[in-house]
């Protein structure tokens, strides 16, 4: 059970998480740009290594599925900077004022070194880890909004949300209507994501 939360400290949970969401979507589109590299025996790097996501190289690329991933990942990058931002907070946080080490936030996992053998394979990874991240983003809503867990009939939900279950998260706060906006458009780029692979 998630034990209760300060306002603020739900808001760097959330923050936390659109991190490990836009990290795991670089994941993936790394991979992508990399493929044929690593088919070919000329990709420069070992297992474990960790590569920064450049941003640039995603917007460089030619293939559609990444400039998905790249939207989505922009997206996340502007919600999350708007609420550090218009919530002021501090980058300067104590240990006990985050759930720093768990559900994996915070974690940067290295490059993924066993991707998957096929592109087609990795166009539906795409789809899978935005809907991935849209649920994230939900789970963190409703911890936001109601500073407990999400009961287990809501997971389904938030994977592939409903009316209904963006009406449990309508709320008024500024905040909350952010990661709305955010989820419905991670809802968007999901189906597009979808729409590229076979």
């Amino acid at each position: 059970m998630i034990e209760q939360m300060t306002y603020r400290q739900l808001l760097m949970d959330s923050l936390a998480t659109m991190e490990s969401c836009w990290n795991n979507l670089g994941d993936v589109a790394l991979c992508l740009i990399f493929f044929e590299d690593r088919q070919n025996g000329c990709f420069p790097f070992e297992d474990g290594d960790e590569i920064p996501l450049d941003m640039g190289l995603l917007e460089a690329s030619d293939i559609p599925s990444v400039h998905v991933l790249e939207d989505a990942i922009n997206e996340l990058l502007d919600v999350h900077t708007y609420i550090f931002n218009v919530n002021n907070l501090s980058e300067d946080l104590s240990e006990d004022e985050v759930r720093s080490g768990k559900d994996g936030h915070y974690s940067y996992s290295p490059f993924p070194m066993n991707p998957r053998k096929t592109m087609e394979d990795l166009r539906l990874e795409a789809s899978d880890f935005i809907s991935y991240a849209l649920a994230d983003v939900l789970n963190s809503a409703y911890h936001l909004l109601y500073n407990r867990e999400v009961p287990d009939d809501f997971e389904h939900d938030f994977f592939f949300p409903t009316k209904e279950a963006y009406a449990v998260l309508a709320s008024d706060d500024a905040n909350m209507k952010a990661l709305l906006a955010l989820a419905r458009f991670l809802e968007q780029k999901r189906d597009e994501a979808s729409s590229l692979a076979p």
